[in-house]
């Protein structure tokens, strides 16, 4: 048909500096691999929680990280929560940048 395919990105992943203490937390919920990818130094210090991973991929790349106590939903955020729902957390989650929960 004469057609060309042109490849443009239409967005680009970038690190944010964060600090967070992860003595306030009790778990991590992660929603993409691109927050294990680039999660930085901040990250590391929150290995030792659990991790809950929205699918395969993301608990892939949060293991690379140095996460070892992974748990895997299927694949998207609404199961990812009713995994957290029935947890007796007391501090809060950390979704990316760690954030408390209400």
């Amino acid at each position: 048909m004469g057609f060309e395919p042109v490849v443009v990105p239409l967005f680009e992943v970038v690190p944010l500096a964060w600090n967070a203490d992860p003595e306030q937390f009790d778990a991590v919920a992660m929603t993409s691999a691109n927050a294990a990818r680039h999660g930085g130094a901040g990250l590391a210090r929150f290995t030792h929680l659990p991790l809950f991973a929205v699918g395969e991929a993301t608990a892939d790349a949060a293991r690379e990280t140095g996460f070892n106590d992974v748990r895997v939903g299927s694949g998207n955020a609404e199961e990812l929560g009713t995994l957290l729902k029935p947890l007796p957390l007391g501090g809060g989650v950390g979704v990316g940048p760690p954030q408390p929960l209400p």
